[in-house]
This record gives structure tokens, C-alpha cells and sequence, in this order.
């Protein structure tokens, strides 16, 4: 069957977020994952880093307003 929405253990994961309306850098918007780790290289481009498998929420929110902007689950696996 066909897989989507999947992470790899022990590597970078490269992910790019595009958010309708909002400011190139606004410092309001926060990224997030129950997961795991995520940094943040430039306008919208991020690296995930995971040392385990399993599943993850993946939050895009404005702290400002509180306000979920967007959310996704990932399947987290091993990488072979």
C-alpha cells in the first residue's frame, strides 16, 4: 500500500510549510511536533529530527492569538 505523511528515524527531514496570509518571518508563528525536534532554516523551510519511531503531531500556531493554524499526523519510522 501506499505510504504518505512518513518521517525517517536518524536523519534530516526536510519540510516546507506555506501558511496563506501570513508575514514572511512573523515571529507570532511557532512550529511544533509531539516528536522529536524541528529547526527552523529560512522563510517557511524546516528540518525534522527524530531518534524514535511512532507517531507525531505536526502543529503550525500562532502564539499570538492562540490560534491552531494548521496540524498533521506523521507516521515516524525507522529508516532502513
Amino acid at each position: 500500500s501506499k505510504m504518505s505523511y512518513v518521517f525517517y528515524t536518524n536523519t534530516d527531514n526536510d519540510l516546507s510549510i506555506y501558511i496563506r496570509n501570513a508575514k514572511g518571518s512573523n515571529k507570532n508563528i511557532v512550529t511544533t511536533t509531539s516528536l522529536g525536534e524541528i529547526t527552523q532554516l529560512d522563510n517557511g523551510n524546516f528540518t525534522l529530527k527524530f531518534d524514535k519511531s511512532g507517531r507525531t503531531l505536526l502543529q503550525v500556531k500562532n502564539i499570538k492569538t492562540n490560534k491552531i493554524l494548521a496540524q498533521a499526523y506523521f507516521d515516524v519510522i525507522d529508516k532502513k
